[in-house]
């Protein structure tokens, strides 16, 4: 080939490219009008004929962008592992779970470029008017649909997706394991959710956790039935040596002494996973005792948040949200308002009730709120239980530490 062929080939390949881009910088506001409206008669179609079973994965298909395609995949792929529903309990393309005479007007484009655009329409569905932004792509030449945003609601679809996907991989998976076994002198119960998905920190941390809580060898947490065996011996020697130490006469009929661990996923969110633990025994006397607590972890770095979570735990306001959650609970029982002298009364502790003692073990971070917890004899009788409180968010967010705010609802 010469080098007037080679100039040829250049010259010829750069003006299919300049014709390309200009053909693509052609693109006018009417013409993404146009083709939204195109789109919505296509919706208003399928929604009509298809009544019972409209096919919106064929118009994501028709008019969506690829990226788009590419997440309710992903979406739909984890719900049919979940076995349920899932993300998609509403519909996009009527923004609601019912529809009926389907259209769409007032079509404007609020800014563009080549490759993007932003589109104001009025949604018609059942007779309601629902205002849609939505965010278009240009794709090899086609205006295409890459989110949905229901105005009103402030709902936008396309980050909703992201969120759920990015909670799938980070979410705690978790197998059921357990034993219960009973020699007539000792019984061991162990119930524990053992996570098996989530990332290798998170995992170590659980784990290691786990194995503590329940006396397990350590180096077994990556061993479901060696963490049970192991853990079953401690709780089993536990017992048996402290009913030994009873000495109890030859003809005394020797109770069985008994330990159980049942030790649970709880909250978790995106940042952050709780697990709670149910602790019982009995070692014989009139009655057993137990506790009940849970431990909060950040998925960033694995840190298990004990009282370190809270600042300001000495100040009064922060003692008023103690005597008022320790009120709440009493309250459960009680008929009429609880007076301070009267919650003073049920208690059994030497201090005054604004400034109550806290709990032996540390609060721990739930759905709605900071959950706390007395164990039995801390503050008050036996009769009285687990003196447990929930003291919501926007009550104890001053008490926080900035960690612990960067991950709560």
């Amino acid at each position: 080939m010469n080098k007037k062929t080679n100039w040829l080939v250049i010259l010829t390949s750069a003006m299919f490219l300049l014709v390309g881009c200009t053909a693509k910088q052609q693109s006018t506001e009417e013409d993404v009008v146009n083709r939204v409206a195109e789109i919505y008669q296509q919706v208003a179609a399928t929604y009509t004929n298809d009544n019972d079973n409209p096919d919106s994965r064929r118009l994501d298909s028709l008019y969506c962008s690829s990226e788009w395609n590419r997440l309710t995949h992903v979406i739909d792929s984890i719900d049919r592992n979940l076995g349920e529903m899932g993300f998609f309990d509403a519909d996009y393309w009527v923004m609601g779970q019912d529809y009926g005479d389907i259209s769409a007007d007032n079509i404007r484009v609020e800014n563009m470029d080549a490759d993007s655009a932003s589109v104001m329409l009025q949604l018609h569905n059942m007779g309601n008017l629902i205002p849609i932004r939505l965010k278009m792509v240009n794709e090899q030449g086609n205006w295409m649909i890459d989110d949905f945003l229901d105005v009103n609601n402030n709902d936008d679809w396309k980050a909703s997706m992201l969120e759920y996907i990015a909670y799938d991989e980070a979410e705690i998976k978790t197998d059921s394991i357990g034993l219960d076994k009973n020699d007539g002198i000792v019984e061991v119960k162990l119930s524990i959710d053992y996570p098996v998905k989530g990332s290798p920190l998170m995992l170590s941390a659980l784990r290691h956790f786990i194995a503590k809580t329940i006396g397990a060898d350590s180096t077994q947490v990556d061993n479901k039935d060696s963490l049970l065996a192991t853990g079953y011996r401690f709780g089993y020697e536990t017992m048996s040596e402290s009913r030994k130490e009873m000495m109890y006469d030859a003809n005394d009929q020797i109770p069985t002494y008994f330990i159980s661990y049942d030790i649970k996923k709880g909250t978790e969110s995106l940042d952050f996973v709780s697990y709670l633990v149910n602790y019982a025994d009995y070692q014989g006397g009139a009655h057993g005792s137990a506790y009940a607590t849970g431990s909060t972890f950040t998925k960033k770095d694995g840190k298990c948040w004990e009282w370190d979570m809270i600042k300001g735990k000495e100040s009064n306001g922060f003692r008023q949200l103690m005597k008022e959650g320790v009120r709440d609970y009493f309250s459960q029982f009680e008929k009429g308002k609880i007076s301070d002298t009267r919650l003073k009364d049920m208690l059994l502790i030497e201090e005054d009730v604004n400034h109550l003692p806290l709990p032996a073990w540390a609060p721990y971070l739930s759905a709605n709120g900071l959950v706390f917890a007395y164990q039995q004899y801390e503050i008050a009788p036996y009769a009285a239980g687990i003196i447990s409180f929930v003291v919501p968010y926007e009550k104890i967010k001053p008490y926080l530490v900035d960690e612990i705010l960067s991950v709560i609802p």
